[in-house]
C-alpha cells in the first residue's frame, strides 16, 4: 500500500506463471496436441487454468479451473496430469534447455526458460493419443498485462522441430517499446529466424490454422470483473495460432523436414 496526496492506493501483486507444452505426430498430416497449465496471482485474485488443445481435422478445446497441477520436472522428464480434461502427458528431453530473461524493469519481468526445446512426447486426451516430437516451456512474468511491453503491437512466437534440428523464436513490437527478437537454433543465439548459421532458413508450406479468436477467449472460462478491467488492452489482443510443415533449408538445398507451431497475438 502507498500513499499518494493524501490519498490511499494499493499496489496490486501480479503473478504468472504459465506452462505450455505440445506434441505433433510424424505422420497424419501434422496431428497433435497442446496443453496449457498456469497459475494466476493478482492481488486478492488467485487462479488456477488447464487446457488443451487437439488438432487436426477439427481443432477441438477444452479447460478447467478445477484440480490444475503444474507440470513436473524431474532431470529429463517431466509430466503432467489433469482428471478433469482426462489429459496425460509426458516429455523426455532430447534437446539442452534454453533460459532467458527477456524483460526486466520496474513494472516487473519476463524470465522465459524452454526446458525441452525437442523432446519425445506421448500426450494422452481423452481417447486420443499422440505420440512424436514435442516441446515444453516455462514463462513466469511478474508484468501485469497494462505494462507489457508488447501491448498495442505484436507477439510472435513459433517452434520448428525435427529429428536432427530445434528451431525456437520469440519477438515482439509496441507502441512503447523497441522491435526485440530472440532465435535459437539447436541452442545456439541467432541474428533471426531469416539469418541462421551457415546460410539457413526455414520454408514454411501447407499452413494450416489451429486457433484464431480473442486472447481472453482461448482461455475458455469466465474472468472476473476486477482480471478484465485489470487486463486494459489485453482484452482486444486476438490469437493466431498455426501448424505448418516446414522444410530447413540452405544454400545447396533442403537439410531436413519438420514440424512448426508458431502464433500471433495481435492488438
Amino acid at each position: 500500500m502507498r500513499s499518494d496526496g493524501g490519498k490511499l492506493s494499493f499496489a496490486l501483486v501480479f503473478l504468472l506463471e504459465k506452462w505450455y507444452g505440445d506434441v505433433v505426430t510424424a505422420q497424419g498430416g501434422g496431428a497433435g496436441a497442446i496443453i496449457y497449465a498456469a497459475r494466476l496471482r493478482w492481488g486478492p485474485l488467485r487462479a488456477g487454468y488447464g487446457a488443451t488443445l487437439i488438432f487436426g481435422d477439427s481443432p477441438h478445446t477444452s479447460s478447467t479451473v478445477r484440480g490444475v497441477a503444474l507440470p513436473r520436472l524431474e532431470t529429463d522428464l517431466a509430466t503432467w496430469h489433469n482428471e478433469a480434461l482426462g489429459a496425460d502427458a509426458t516429455w523426455c528431453r532430447d534437446a539442452d534447455p534454453i533460459e532467458s530473461c527477456l524483460a526486466d524493469g520496474p513494472n516487473g519481468a519476463i524470465q522465459w526458460t524452454c526446458h525441452m526445446p525437442r523432446a519425445v512426447a506421448r500426450v494422452r486426451i481423452g481417447d486420443a493419443t499422440f505420440h512424436g516430437l514435442g516441446y515444453l516451456e516455462h514463462v513466469v512474468l511478474t508484468i501485469p498485462p497494462a505494462k507489457l511491453p508488447f501491448r498495442e503491437g505484436a507477439l510472435r512466437w513459433g517452434r520448428y522441430l525435427s529429428p536432427r534440428h530445434a528451431l525456437v523464436w520469440i519477438a515482439w513490437t509496441g507502441r512503447d517499446a523497441e522491435p526485440r527478437q530472440w532465435t535459437w537454433l539447436d541452442g545456439v543465439a541467432q541474428a533471426g529466424v531469416e539469418q541462421l548459421d551457415g546460410g539457413h532458413r526455414l520454408v514454411l508450406h501447407e499452413c494450416r490454422p489451429i486457433r484464431d479468436q480473442p486472447l481472453l477467449a482461448t482461455i475458455g472460462v469466465p474472468l472476473p470483473k476486477l482480471a478484465r478491467r485489470l487486463a486494459g488492452t489485453l482484452d482486444a489482443a486476438r490469437e493466431h495460432k498455426r501448424v505448418s510443415r516446414a522444410t530447413l533449408v540452405n544454400g545447396a538445398g533442403p537439410v531436413d523436414e519438420g514440424w512448426v507451431i508458431h502464433e500471433e497475438v495481435l492488438w
